[in-house]
Protein backbone atom coordinates (compact mmCIF):
# COMPACT_ATOMS: atom_id res chain seq x y z
CA UNK A 1 0.00 0.00 0.00
CA UNK A 2 1.23 3.48 -0.82
CA UNK A 3 1.83 5.81 2.12
CA UNK A 4 3.11 8.73 0.05
CA UNK A 5 1.22 8.93 -3.21
CA UNK A 6 3.18 11.95 -4.42
CA UNK A 7 6.50 10.09 -4.32
CA UNK A 8 5.30 6.50 -4.55
CA UNK A 9 6.65 5.46 -1.14
CA UNK A 10 5.05 2.26 0.13
CA UNK A 11 4.38 1.03 3.64
CA UNK A 12 7.16 -1.54 3.35
CA UNK A 13 9.59 1.13 2.16
CA UNK A 14 8.69 3.27 5.18
CA UNK A 15 9.38 0.30 7.49
CA UNK A 16 12.66 -0.43 5.69
CA UNK A 17 13.85 3.15 6.14
CA UNK A 18 12.97 3.01 9.84
CA UNK A 19 14.99 -0.19 10.21
CA UNK A 20 17.90 1.70 8.67
CA UNK A 21 17.69 4.35 11.38
CA UNK A 22 15.41 7.05 9.95
CA UNK A 23 13.48 8.71 12.80
CA UNK A 24 11.85 11.84 11.29
CA UNK A 25 8.96 11.76 8.82
CA UNK A 26 10.52 13.88 6.11
CA UNK A 27 13.80 11.95 6.41
CA UNK A 28 11.87 8.94 5.08
CA UNK A 29 11.55 10.92 1.86
CA UNK A 30 15.21 11.93 1.90
CA UNK A 31 16.14 8.28 2.33
CA UNK A 32 14.55 7.69 -1.09
CA UNK A 33 16.02 10.86 -2.64
CA UNK A 34 12.78 12.82 -2.71
CA UNK A 35 11.01 15.55 -0.74
CA UNK A 36 7.56 15.73 0.86
CA UNK A 37 5.07 17.44 -1.42
CA UNK A 38 1.54 17.80 -0.07
CA UNK A 39 2.12 16.50 3.47
CA UNK A 40 -0.81 14.06 3.44
CA UNK A 41 1.54 11.22 4.40
CA UNK A 42 2.94 12.94 7.50
CA UNK A 43 0.41 11.40 9.89
CA UNK A 44 0.87 7.82 8.68
CA UNK A 45 4.65 8.07 8.61
CA UNK A 46 4.71 9.69 12.05
CA UNK A 47 2.53 6.84 13.37
CA UNK A 48 4.84 4.27 11.76
CA UNK A 49 7.79 5.96 13.51
CA UNK A 50 5.98 5.82 16.86
CA UNK A 51 5.07 2.16 16.34
CA UNK A 52 8.63 1.34 15.33
CA UNK A 53 9.98 3.10 18.42
CA UNK A 54 8.18 0.46 20.47
CA UNK A 55 10.43 -2.09 18.76
CA UNK A 56 9.74 -4.03 15.63
CA UNK A 57 11.88 -6.90 16.91
CA UNK A 58 13.63 -7.46 13.60
CA UNK A 59 16.28 -4.78 13.23
CA UNK A 60 19.31 -3.53 15.11
CA UNK A 61 17.94 0.04 15.18
CA UNK A 62 14.99 -0.95 17.36
CA UNK A 63 15.29 -0.06 21.03
CA UNK A 64 13.66 -3.28 22.23
CA UNK A 65 15.09 -6.05 20.10
CA UNK A 66 16.39 -8.98 22.16
CA UNK A 67 19.98 -8.12 21.21
CA UNK A 68 19.62 -4.52 22.38
CA UNK A 69 17.85 -5.61 25.59
CA UNK A 70 20.73 -8.02 26.33
CA UNK A 71 23.32 -5.33 25.59
CA UNK A 72 21.56 -2.85 27.86
CA UNK A 73 21.37 -5.43 30.64
CA UNK A 74 25.10 -6.15 30.26
CA UNK A 75 25.91 -2.44 30.58
CA UNK A 76 23.77 -2.15 33.71
CA UNK A 77 25.45 -5.17 35.32
CA UNK A 78 28.91 -3.87 34.44
CA UNK A 79 28.08 -0.52 36.03
CA UNK A 80 27.20 -2.13 39.36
Amino acid sequence: MYICNCNGITESEVRASLCRGVRVWDDVHAHYDCEPCCGQCEGEITQAIADHAQGCGTCAACPHTPANDDAEAAVLVAAE
